[in-house]
Parts: structure tokens; C-alpha cells; sequence
């Protein structure tokens, strides 16, 4: 008999974070998530997601053993945004049993029920910045640090509980030498003089805060019609500093300026953390950030986790300007190669960027489900 208990306590939490780290530890693909920071997700007190987001999260036993976890969420204003009745899935894992599935599924099932909502998605986290989608293709592949890895047994149970397809997203490969460099290159700077736009390179992170506040504005407009999104509010944007400036290598940080000094593109990238977290388990400790960041130096695959160009510029080249300036830097570095992070399926803007670039699309597939309450 699976019995289903709400986390409360601190030992709970730690528990619900570590589950996944425990039950993927010998499966290669899959890259844990850092405790510190899930820790500080899941809680009320730390994670400002909570000003606007009603959240719970629950352990599924079984034979006194935990054999899956799963949260939920009902983001407010997400659903008042989008004009839904929606309760959230996330952080959803669970063992090849259908009884622990379907009761882990039937505990956030029922709390949508009682708090009068239509649909249940996900998983999908408290924001667009949170980790989300289902692994549905692609489970050969090494995982990326800000994803979900899962087992391809997770979709049987998902469209046996009664869940459908809500979105897809999709992740692709970028080779960092190119067929047609010299060609490339002179296109680019010929986008330079033609727009007079100006490529701004981040030496150091005394460098960068002045480029913080038009980072997320622009995040937040143009990531504004994007599933799932919400507009950030200063503590959540804090929240997101405070995990991700960390792991910011200056290098693979790129600015492009207009003729007027106006932000009209970014790009954020980070060195491939995959084998530090995995050799650590999402510890920091006993090694800690010296450990990760000597190991990022000599990574070979950059991950690219934030990418945004104005609208009133996707026409200029500005996009492809931006990725050939990042590929350039990697490349110096001795990187190889860049993953995309998760690209909705219908975004055909973004995936088309990646049209410009030798590489490998669709190495990885991610979904959304939905099901009716």
C-alpha cells in the first residue's frame, strides 16, 4: 500500500530534494540538481515564488521506503495572466510502480479539485526560469544541469493516468567550428556596420550589474507570451541572482548595444557543469565552488542558458551576430560544442537561429502534459 505524506520539516525537505540524486545515482545521463539551491526553492521563507504562488509538496511510501515525490503548484499569476484555472506538477519522480504514480498524481489531482481549478499541466515549475518538461526523447543524452532527467517508463504512466500532450520543447547542438567560417564572419560584421551595433564584452561581474536590471526587463517582455511565464517581480529577480551568479563565467557573457546604447540582445552561457555536480551528488561540499569552477575551465561543452533579442531587432541579423560572438569565445576556450537549453516546439523565431549554425536539432524532447479535473 503506498502512503502519501505532505513534506513539512526541514528533514522532509531534505529528503524530497535528494530523492532523484538517490534513485538516478548510477544512471550517467541523468545530472543532479544543487541541494542548496532546491532547498532554498522549496521554501516558503526563502523563495519569493511563494508571494504569488500557493505551493505543497509530498513524499509516496511504500513498504517504508520513499518511492517517489511530487509537488504542486497553483500560480496565481500565471493564472489570472493567462486567463486558467490551472493547477502545476513539478518535481515529479517515481518508480516503475503504477499505484505510486497514481497516487502521487490523485494527491495534486485532488487539491486542483478542492480549490475549484479545470486542468492540471507540467511538469512545470513557478516560473518560465524553473525547471520544466518531461524527458520524452533523447535519454541517451547527458542531461543539462538546469533540466529534468527521467526514465522513458515516466510517459506510459503519465498517458495511462489519462495526461496528454500540452507543449513540447526541444533542445539542439551547436558546433563552436563552423563550414563557413570566413563567410559567417564577414556576414556578421557586415550586420555590425549596417545597424551600427555594438558587441559588449563582460570582463569581469563589477562589469556586468549594470546590465542586470535591462537583462530581466527584457527577459520579461520578450519572454512575455512563452507557456507558462510570469512577470519577475525585484525579490524573485534577487532569488535568480543569487543562484546563477555564481555560475556566471564573464567570457560567455554578451551584450550587443545599439547605435543609442540601448540593450537590444543578450546572451548567457555557462561552461558545462555536468561532471562536478554528478561527482559531487548536487553537494557542494567537501570541494565546493573552487572545485566546480576549475573543472568549468576545462569543460567542452557550454551550455546556453539565456538567450533574448528585442523584437524590434529580430530582423537586423542581431540574433546570429549575438550566438557567432559566444561560439567565437567558446571556441578560444577550447568548448567544442553549445546545447541549447529547452526551446518550445512552436517558437520557430529562436529555433530558426539555430538554422544559421552546423549542429545536430532535436537531441532532446521535453513535455508538458495536461489532463482535465
Amino acid at each position: 500500500m503506498v502512503e502519501i505524506r505532505e513534506v513539512k520539516t526541514h528533514k522532509e525537505r531534505l529528503t524530497f530534494v535528494e530523492f532523484p540524486n538517490k534513485m538516478y545515482r548510477e544512471n550517467q545521463y541523468y545530472v543532479p540538481s544543487l541541494v542548496s539551491d532546491e532547498m532554498s526553492n522549496i521554501d516558503e521563507k526563502k523563495n519569493p515564488a511563494f508571494d504569488f504562488c500557493d505551493m505543497r509538496f509530498f513524499l509516496a511510501y511504500k513498504d517504508g521506503k520513499v518511492v517517489g515525490r511530487v509537488g504542486g503548484i497553483i500560480n496565481h499569476a500565471s493564472n489570472e495572466k493567462w486567463d486558467q484555472q490551472r493547477i502545476r506538477l513539478t518535481r515529479l519522480d517515481f518508480i516503475d510502480d503504477y499505484e505510486v504514480s497514481a497516487a502521487l498524481m490523485k494527491t495534486i489531482e485532488d487539491w486542483g479539485r478542492e480549490a475549484k481549478l479545470k486542468e492540471i499541466v507540467g511538469p512545470v515549475g513557478f516560473c518560465d526560469q524553473d525547471k520544466e518538461g518531461m524527458l520524452i526523447e533523447g535519454f541517451e543524452e547527458p542531461s543539462m544541469f538546469i533540466t529534468y532527467y527521467n526514465h522513458p517508463y515516466y510517459m506510459k504512466h503519465m498517458e495511462k493516468l489519462g495526461y496528454v500532450k500540452d507543449v513540447d520543447w526541444v533542445e539542439s547542438r551547436l558546433y563552436t567550428k563552423l563550414k563557413e567560417e570566413e563567410k559567417m564572419a564577414k556576414l556578421c560584421e557586415f550586420i555590425k556596420r549596417r545597424y551600427k551595433l555594438k558587441v559588449v564584452d563582460i570582463k569581469n561581474k563589477k562589469q556586468l550589474k549594470p546590465y542586470i536590471k535591462k537583462l530581466f526587463d527584457m527577459v520579461d517582455r520578450e519572454y512575455s507570451k512563452l507557456y507558462g511565464s510570469v512577470p519577475f517581480t525585484p525579490r524573485l529577480i534577487d532569488h535568480y541572482l543569487g543562484q546563477f551568479l555564481m555560475l556566471v563565467d564573464c567570457r560567455f557573457v554578451k551584450f550587443i548595444e545599439n547605435e543609442q546604447g540601448e540593450l537590444i540582445a543578450f546572451g548567457l552561457a555557462v561552461a558545462n557543469l555536468n561532471e562536478p555536480v554528478r561527482r559531487s551528488n548536487g553537494h557542494l561540499v567537501p570541494f565546493g565552488w573552487a572545485e566546480f569552477l576549475w573543472r568549468a575551465q576545462h569543460a567542452k561543452i557550454l551550455d546556453l542558458y539565456l538567450i533574448a533579442v528585442d523584437s524590434n531587432h529580430r530582423n537586423s541579423g542581431a540574433s546570429a551576430l549575438l550566438i557567432w560572438e559566444m561560439l567565437k569565445v567558446a571556441r578560444e576556450a577550447g568548448i567544442e560544442v553549445a546545447e541549447t537549453g529547452p526551446n518550445l516546439e512552436s517558437n520557430q523565431e529562436i529555433r530558426a537561429l539555430w538554422n544559421w549554425f552546423e549542429g545536430e536539432k532535436n537531441i532532446r524532447r521535453r513535455r508538458s502534459w495536461v489532463k482535465q479535473l
